[in-house]
């Protein structure tokens, strides 16, 4: 019998903060590992959020560094010592920064489990960030892309990987959502939006890839006074789109309602869901969308065609196309049929994506990683 089978794994699983995102589909799955198996030893580089409250509400102790460019080389020094000191297997790291002290402290550490999530479309950062990078994929015992959108563009980017490479899909705790969604509390005249409005809902972060001026665009190609607009999210460009819509004299028709940590119960507002990205890694606005039933209308970008299959559980267009994005939310408000049944199919493709199997594929990886054979028995 191999002697890992029983062997609890200490996994460092390093992210550069536990905010609201797409990217935190670990951080919200770490309390289903079985503890017996698996111990997470989670660091953050920077600061705390959202899923770190709940994670320490919940029990779990989190290593704060506190990282800058002042205190970098001692951190990593510090984070290989605490990966020894916790007896870590495998380190698990997330997002550019991550990636680049998480990975070098296991090299320091002597660690030879070494994964890599891949949470978006990967592109040279250049600089000596660049040769940093290069430097850490050749050295990564594996990835972990969360598409195969996602993996090619990671292999084509950084060709000196020889790693493993597991596509493992977000997920959502679909249960807790759906429990969520159906006890929200929110009226639509909490939003000024009418009894007979329509209303489209967008969940992300304000970045140019998440194509929010061509909802714009679209907008004011339906001249509909009769639709709302209530978008969710945070970032750099939220300024210059919300000076857009001004410009357009579109204010009655949007509002923004900034980072959210209540998404399932503001779903409850929604006719649709509109994603209207120009690159989308994933897109997990989509699966929060598909649990609540909610029709959706997204850009065939990437990762989302493997998501979503067009004309079955979503409405697939085109990128930067504000005319199909305005036909396509004008042939959803008239056609309540079309809107029924993806949603029926919508709410079965999603039980594909539920935390619990993800965790599993998670264990999967890590006991693939250690030699370890149990995982094909449960």
């Amino acid at each position: 019998m191999d002697q890992q089978v029983n062997k609890q794994l200490n996994i460092a699983m390093i992210f550069d903060d536990l905010m609201i995102g797409g990217w935190t589909t670990m951080a919200s799955a770490i309390p289903g590992f079985d503890r017996n198996r698996i111990n997470p030893v989670i660091i953050c580089l920077f600061g705390k959020g959202y899923y770190a409250d709940v994670l320490e509400k919940r029990g779990f102790k989190i290593h704060f560094l506190g990282i800058n460019k002042l205190n970098a080389v001692f951190k990593i020094a510090y984070l290989a010592w605490l990966l020894r000191k916790n007896k870590v297997s495998i380190v698990h790291t997330h997002l550019l920064l991550s990636h680049m002290v998480g990975q070098t402290a296991a090299v320091i550490a002597g660690i030879r489990g070494r994964i890599m999530h891949v949470h978006a479309v990967e592109k040279d950062p250049g600089g000596i960030y660049s040769l940093w990078m290069k430097w850490i994929s050749r050295n990564a015992s594996m990835i972990i892309p969360v598409s195969c959108a996602v993996e090619k563009t990671f292999l084509e980017t950084y060709p000196s990987f020889k790693g493993k490479s597991k596509v493992i899909y977000n997920g959502i705790d679909v249960c807790e959502f759906r429990r969520r969604f159906s006890r929200s509390w929110f009226k639509r005249a909490d939003f000024k939006i009418g009894p007979d409005d329509f209303c489209v809902v967008t969940v992300a972060n304000f970045k140019s890839e998440k194509g929010h001026r061509y909802l714009i665009e679209a907008a004011t190609l339906l001249k509909d006074d009769g639709i709302r607009f209530l978008l969710v999210g945070d970032g750099s460009e939220k300024e210059g789109i919300m000076d857009e819509v001004t410009r357009c004299g579109l204010d009655k028709q949007f509002v923004f309602l900034g980072t959210r940590e209540d998404v399932p119960e503001l779903l409850s507002l929604a006719d649709i869901m509109v994603l209207p990205s120009i690159e989308e890694g994933f897109g997990i606005c989509l699966l929060e969308a598909f649990a609540a039933g909610i029709p959706v209308l997204a850009t065939d970008v990437c990762g989302i065609s493997e998501i979503a299959e067009n004309g079955k559980d979503a409405i697939l267009i085109s990128a930067s196309n504000p005319q199909e994005i305005a036909e396509g939310i004008r042939k959803f408000k008239e056609d309540t049929g079309l809107r029924g049944s993806l949603s029926e199919n919508a709410k079965t493709k999603i039980l594909d994506f539920d935390i619990g199997k993800v965790i599993q594929s998670y264990t999967d990886a890590y006991c693939q990683m250690t030699g370890n054979r149990k995982e094909a028995h449960h």
